[in-house]
């Protein structure tokens, strides 16, 4: 029955609904008035949409209603909105024992602070004046209304007077016109004692259990009215529930809080904080159930989450839940139209529950597993996941099932773990826990369910389960939905035979043919030894004579050069014989080949010419000769194959390639294998710098399981692009070493070392050579090797820099190569472009500190740079010549009165074109003079440094006279533009001015390098 058709029931029994039955009249005995008297609250409740009349009068009698005794007028009560006939109402409520400060808290929060300042008559005055569009502001109004004495009392629907104490009184509400003075009907009638009176209590508390997610950490809470309160629901405002938190009453009291608790106990209790009240507001229930509740009654008609109490909504902002396994005893009081709990009903004691499952599991993974015990093997299958902590997950479940869907097909129908497919039950107690922090459980026989065959496929899904102190019946708390399926099977871990192979190449080596010739009118005693280069990859030849037996040298032949030729003459008048060998960039050299029969005068033309000789595929390890990238004859890409027999046991296979000892090993290629038999693979892709390349392979059976992984066999490969050409860079006095030359280059990743080369030699030089130069000269260079650099750059530039003692006032040319690999099977590169050098004596040396790594002045100026078409560089103009001609000597004794600056400089070159990296790149040494010496046949000088260019400009119309231009070998890149920055230093070191050139455009149609 709801709570109007229980006012209506009640209504329509009794006497004092005559005039209407949806209005009902009560009355309260409150506090002691004065000597003899008390107040009294008669209040009117209106039901069902009966609307206020403007005004009532109160009449009393002493007595019951059939009392003789005649009705005498108390007061007359209407809507007032008067601040101070409002304070005096409120005045007459403090007094009858009305809480107003819960009242005022209540209005602040209705009004939003609208009279942030003002009395509680203003704010009540406001509350009945206020208006809101969409009715709030009225529904809070009435809703107030029908539960507080003094707002009822402003709206002129209850009063408070005083009677008599010591007699009943009877009270008569009759309408009243306060235009007309006239009265109307007879509202209602009720009859007081000589004391308050409280209500009865309400019957069958209990909890209203929620297991679900919307019942986590949530009480909820059901009761009953019995016949003697139902009665007397015209006095009820709403019911007040309490609670006790049971250890904390244990702790002040020793005992558990008592489920049967007096009036007066409850209200002490909650005076001194032992219990809270936990609803700011009366409950006023839709339903209002008989007792005892129905079995079928199932909603509750309070929930409280700790939020809810009279300090506010405290798990809100900043507030805090319940914890979960806390225990509260609950009672419940109906309160009467003055807001006084009545008599408690019977406690109930509850637990705070977590009603939240776990997540399902995360990181389930099985392991095949082979252990060996007595000399047999058995498989099976491990288990593993991520271990949690023991306050979030009691024990976890795990299924197996050889159906995908079987396990969550299971769940769907009966979420209880105890489904056929379980496997096990796990406790988070430790005892499963590995030392890296896993849960692990083995599923091997015997097991609940059996342990996969080695050709089934089985699903494992895993559930936890927290430890809730709010099990249900079987004793189970929350349960997490099950993880994803995971498959397995058991499968043999040994892996297959090993298949054997062979690695076939083309094999090519060189044999070189001889043939001589004796010419009218050549130097007597001097034989001349000519040898034609092979290919570009050729780096040198060797010629050596017989009887005597002796070796004759190795000579370089020049870059793009296709023949050299060599004078020799033989230390004994004798008709010898000669041989000769060629050495290969990739480190291999061909045998010798000697002539075999003499000349009749040691004098004449010796042409030795080399051929291939391909003699067709065979295994790597018997070829005599080294293996090139390119097949010498058809010029097509050769390929190094590798064969091998893919037996029955083999269901697929890996062929790896490694380059250099210390090389990681890379897939050439892999397959399935469809029938057995033999396989070839064949490799074309080869490093542009050669090495020594080994070929293995592997295969692997139906189930995965490697084999060995079979060498089958290395070989030479010779490069296909030669190694990196280094550009110099710079170099200079060392700083820290007197007699010590600073030298720096450039060079592109691929070089393992480098070769330098001073001329003339070093008397420390590790081994000479010779270079043939323009006009039939010699030259002879001495070689210094480097040490090993590292595998890659790093976070540096491509620039190398070493240091060599030089002897003092000898001007050096100075060359450095790439080379990789040692002994017989090292690779050397081309040489770069020679840079003349030379160490002066200083008196007093200054260490130099190298530009900018100190302050340096600002650009003061410019100069002209220009791109060179002749010989691909761009040039910078440092000086210019009075001279018509850049051919004839110089008839002066000094460059230096022609130069724009005073030396010494630095070049550097930066390229400037948009999104282009703006990196300096220090492109000369350090020019301190310009190197010259005396002109030939007549007097002046003739420069013959090779950094300095004499030209005129082509970009000048009508300059006649030369300028000397500062060449820029660095490699530049087509289409881009470039400026130089000269850095000129003092006679200390230091940087006294910087200059900067203009832009030059590099052609579009140049190719990338110098």
């Amino acid at each position: 029955m709801s709570a109007k058709a229980l006012l209506l029931s009640l209504l329509a029994a009794t006497a004092a609904s005559a005039a209407s039955p949806k209005i009902g009249c009560v009355a309260e005995v409150a506090n002691p008035a004065d000597a003899g008297r008390h107040w009294v609250l008669v209040f009117l409740k209106f039901i069902d949409g009966a609307r206020p009349d403007e005004a009532y009068r109160v009449y009393a009698k002493t007595g019951q209603q059939a009392s003789p005794a005649p009705y005498g007028l108390l007061t007359t009560i209407q809507k007032t909105t008067d601040p101070v006939t409002l304070g005096h109402l409120l005045q007459q409520a403090q007094a009858a024992g009305i809480d107003l400060v819960a009242l005022e808290a209540r209005l602040t929060e209705m009004t939003a602070g609208a009279l942030p300042g003002g009395t509680l008559a203003e704010k009540v005055s406001l509350l009945i004046q206020g208006k809101s569009e969409t009715g709030v502001i009225e529904f809070q109004r009435e809703t107030l209304a029908s539960t507080h004495p003094a707002i009822a009392s402003a709206l002129g629907r209850a009063a408070l007077v005083r009677v008599a104490s010591n007699t009943p009184t009877t009270f008569e509400v009759r309408a009243y016109n306060p235009k007309t003075l006239t009265e109307g009907a007879v509202i209602g009638r009720a009859t007081v004692g000589t004391g308050p009176t409280y209500l009865d209590a309400p019957s069958g508390l209990s909890q209203k259990v929620d297991a679900s997610p919307a019942g986590d950490l949530r009480v909820q809470l059901q009761w009953c009215y019995p016949q003697p309160l139902r009665e007397k629901f015209l006095h009820w405002s709403g019911t007040k529930v309490f609670r006790a938190n049971r250890q904390v009453w244990i702790d002040a009291f020793g005992v558990v809080p008592p489920a049967v608790i007096s009036r007066a106990a409850l209200l002490a209790a909650v005076a001194s904080g032992h219990i809270v009240r936990v609803n700011a507001l009366p409950v006023l229930p839709e339903e209002i159930p008989n007792c005892p509740l129905a079995p079928a009654f199932d909603t509750p008609m309070f929930t409280d989450d700790n939020d809810s109490a009279d300090t506010g909504f405290s798990v809100e902002e900043g507030g805090q839940p319940f914890v979960a396994g806390d225990r509260y005893m609950y009672w419940v009081a109906e309160c009467d139209v003055l807001g006084r709990a009545g008599n408690p009903s019977q406690g109930v004691m509850v637990t705070i529950c977590d009603r939240i499952a776990p997540r399902p599991p995360v990181g389930l993974k099985a392991i095949n597993v082979r252990t060996f015990e007595s000399g047999s093997a058995e498989d099976f299958i491990r288990l593993e996941w991520p271990a949690a902590p023991a306050s979030d997950v009691r024990r976890w479940y795990l299924y197996c099932s050889s159906n995908y869907d079987q396990v969550l097909q299971d769940y769907l129908v009966d979420p209880t773990p105890l489904t056929p497919s379980r496997l096990v039950t796990v406790p988070n107690d430790g005892s499963h826990e590995t030392a890296d922090g896993m849960i692990r459980f083995d599923h091997r026989a015997p097991a609940t369910v059996p342990v996969p065959g080695p050709s089934e496929t089985v699903y494992y899904r895993l559930r936890a389960e927290d430890d809730t102190p709010c099990k249900d019946g079987a004793g189970l708390g929350n349960i997490s939905g099950p993880t994803g399926p995971v498959p397995a099977s058991i499968h043999d871990l040994i892996g297959p035979n090993g298949m054997g192979g062979r690695l076939d190449m083309d094999c090519c080596d060189i044999v070189i043919g001889y043939e001589s010739a004796n010419g009218v009118g050549a130097e007597p005693f001097t034989a001349r030894l000519q040898a034609a280069r092979p290919s570009d990859q050729w780096q040198w030849v060797e010629f050596r004579s017989q009887s005597p037996n002796r070796f004759v040298g190795r000579y370089y032949f020049a870059p793009g050069k296709s023949s050299l030729t060599v004078a020799f003459q033989p230390a004994e008048f004798a008709a010898p014989t000669f041989g000769a060998r060629f050495g290969h960039a990739g480190g291999r050299i061909s045998e010798w080949s000697d002539a075999t029969a003499a000349d009749p005068l040691p004098f004449g033309r010796h042409t030795f010419t080399p051929r291939w000789d391909c003699t067709g595929t065979m295994d790597a390890g018997d070829c005599p000769g080294f293996y090139p990238p390119l097949h010498p004859e058809t010029g097509e890409l050769n390929e190094l194959c590798v064969t091998f027999n893919a037996h029955a046991d083999i269901a697929s296979w890996i062929v790896f390639r490694q380059l250099g000892p210390n090389g990681r090993k890379t897939k050439v290629a892999s397959g399935n294998v469809v029938t057995p038999g033999p396989i070839t693979v064949c490799d074309g892709t080869f490093p542009p710098h050669g090495g020594e390349l080994c070929y293995y392979i592997q295969g692997f059976d139906a189930g995965g399981n490697p084999g060995p992984m079979e060498p089958v066999g290395c070989v030479k490969v010779a490069p296909r692009d030669g190694l990196p050409v280094p550009t110099i860079t710079g170099t200079a006095p060392d700083a820290t070493e007197t007699g010590t030359q600073h030298l720096e280059w450039f060079c592109p990743p691929g070089a393992e070392r480098f070769d330098l080369a001073f001329s003339p030699p070093p008397s420390n030089a590790e081994s000479t050579f010779f270079v043939f130069e323009a006009g039939g000269a010699i030259r002879e260079f001495g070689i210094f090797e480097t040490a090993r650099v590292p595998t890659d750059f790093g976070a540096n530039a491509p620039a190398f820099a070493d240091t060599m003692k030089l002897i003092e006032g000898v001007a050096y040319r100075f060359m450095v190569r790439s080379a990789a690999g040692i002994g017989d099977e090292r690779d050397t590169g081309t040489w770069s472009k020679p840079v003349i050098l030379q160490w002066l004596e200083h008196t007093n040396p200054v260490a130099e500190v190298p530009w900018p790594l100190r302050d340096t002045p600002g650009l003061s100026g410019a100069v002209r740079a220009e791109w060179d078409s002749d010989e691909s560089i761009i040039r910078v103009a440092i000086g210019q010549l009075p001279f018509t001609s850049a051919d004839v000597p110089l008839p002066v004794d000094s460059i230096d009165p022609y130069l724009y600056h005073s030396l010494s400089v630095v070049a550097y070159l930066h390229q400037t074109s948009p999104g282009g990296r703006g990196t300096m790149l220090q492109t000369t040494h350090r020019l301190d003079r310009i190197l010259t010496a005396p002109a030939q046949g007549g007097s002046g000088l003739q420069i013959i440094d090779e950094s300095i260019k004499v030209a005129s400009s082509p970009a000048t119309v009508g300059d006649i006279f030369p300028r000397l231009w500062l060449r820029i070998d660095q490699p530049v890149l087509t289409g881009r533009r470039y400026a130089v920055t000269l850095v000129f230093h003092d006679a200390g070191g230091e940087v006294r001015e910087v200059l900067r050139s203009n832009d030059v455009q590099v052609p579009l149609l140049l190719e990338t390098g110098n």
